[in-house]
């Protein structure tokens, strides 16, 4: 029922003359910029260009290294087998995350420990992590969640105080900034996602960041000893990334979401788990590795670095962009007297998104919004991305009472929107806040 709805959503905006969402194509690559991506596709050897990006990329963090990945979690479970966690550790992570996160833990043999969020950021809760540290914890997961500064600086000291690796997760988050620091600075390592849904888009992806020379050489052995993906897969993806391109734009947005849906059906129906489309198959806690598609941990294909090296290219642009949004939202919220966390915030915040919750005083808001916005929330339930039993992944209800209640009544709103639509989503939204 509820995917029939969302078809129904969709077919609703197809009529309309454009619709909003948080997908966002390469409209502005050129055909030589193509044909470099198509290049690598074919290439046998692309170690020079994933070099190039991992430089450039670590270069916009700090001055430490970067070690690329097929997938952001793949990056979390080889970092985590470099630091030889496995059985008889634990590892401390929000439950507000998706659940290809804690199935990176399950698969090194670790024990997940569940923290809750921060209600005046949205991130990984000081108070929570401290309460549920044990001689056992071996590493803790800092979220930066849409862009926004976790309490980094006081569990960078929990950490120090009892000689736990420390890794900020920002996968959510690209340019923000602590202090006037960077993210991914404070912690031993940072994790960030560059799959089609973050600030850098390379359709799949992610990557390892860190000033300790020595773990950035484990964590390239781990990649050197890791398998390609294979070339039919590599080719499903480079489709998705022309895909993109041509549909996830506002004037065609719902007719994408409509294709893709029908393509992913009839592909899921014929091949079951045997032809991925990207990498979303990993969000079980049944691990089993004789029957999944694709080598876990997979290095970064060729094609994808190059897509990541252009994404950097345009990223002041974006970035301006994200920020020019960023602030007409926070103004709109200002006018309407309606609190949000960004209310008291010092630090520089490029955001992925911008999130508020739904409650009675704007209770029909989400409503409203459907008439001209396609809402991929996260997250609408905690280790989202999963149709499984969470007690699987070892998670109880009330293990995050504040990210379930989030969970229940957040919305996001878009930042990498265009001018001409940002500024009519802004006059819509205002009609329905």
């Amino acid at each position: 029922m509820k995917t029939f709805n969302q078809l129904k959503h969709l077919v609703f905006l197809l009529f309309h003359s454009h619709s909003i969402g948080f997908y966002k194509g390469h409209e502005y690559l050129n055909d030589s910029q193509l044909n470099v991506i198509a290049s690598d596709l074919r290439s046998v050897n692309n170690d020079e260009v994933i070099d190039d990006y991992e430089k450039k990329f670590a270069s916009y963090i700090g001055n430490g290294k970067c070690v690329s990945f097929a997938a952001a979690r793949m990056a979390f479970y080889a970092l985590m087998k470099s630091l030889s966690i496995g059985k008889g550790s634990e590892v401390i992570i929000t439950g507000f995350t998706c659940s290809v996160m804690a199935n990176a833990v399950i698969r090194t043999g670790a024990k997940i420990i569940y923290a809750d969020i921060d209600p005046n950021n949205y991130g990984s809760s000081y108070v929570d992590i401290k309460s549920k540290i044990s001689s056992k914890t071996k590493m803790i997961v800092a979220q930066h969640t849409f862009g926004v500064p976790c309490d980094i600086k006081n569990i960078v000291n929990l950490c120090d105080k009892h000689n736990i690796f420390l890794l900020e997760d920002c996968a959510l988050t690209f340019g923000s900034k602590f202090e006037n620091k960077n993210l991914g600075n404070f912690g031993d390592a940072a994790i960030f996602s560059t799959d089609e849904t973050k600030p850098i888009n390379t359709i799949v992806g992610g990557l390892i960041y860190s000033k300790k020379d020595s773990l950035i050489n484990k964590l390239k052995q781990v990649c050197k000893d890791s398998l390609d993906l294979n070339k039919d897969h590599q080719i499903r993806i480079h489709k998705k990334f022309l895909f993109s391109r041509k549909y996830y734009r506002p004037n065609k947005y719902a007719l994408g979401r409509i294709l893709n849906s029908i393509y992913s059906f009839f592909n899921k129906s014929l091949f079951g788990n045997k032809r991925p489309i990207t990498l979303d198959l990993d969000s079980t806690c049944k691990i089993d590795e004789k029957s999944c598609a694709y080598p876990y941990p997979a290095k970064l294909p060729g094609f994808i670095a190059r897509i990541g090296i252009f994404e950097l290219e345009n990223w002041n642009k974006e970035k301006k962009l994200r920020s020019i949004n960023f602030s007409n939202y926070k103004e709109l919220f200002v006018k309407k007297k309606i609190a949000s966390i960004y209310d008291n915030m010092e630090n520089e915040i490029i955001p992925l998104r911008f999130l508020f919750e739904n409650h009675d005083t704007h209770k029909n808001t989400k409503l409203h919004l459907n008439n001209f916005f396609i809402d991929d929330r996260w997250f609408n339930s905690p280790l989202i991305g999963t149709k499984e039993n969470l007690t699987l992944f070892g998670y109880k209800l009330g293990d995050c009472p504040v990210a379930e209640r989030v969970c229940q009544n957040i919305i996001n709103l878009p930042c990498n929107l265009e001018d001409v639509y940002a500024k009519k989503f802004i006059e819509d939204l205002s009609e329905c806040i």
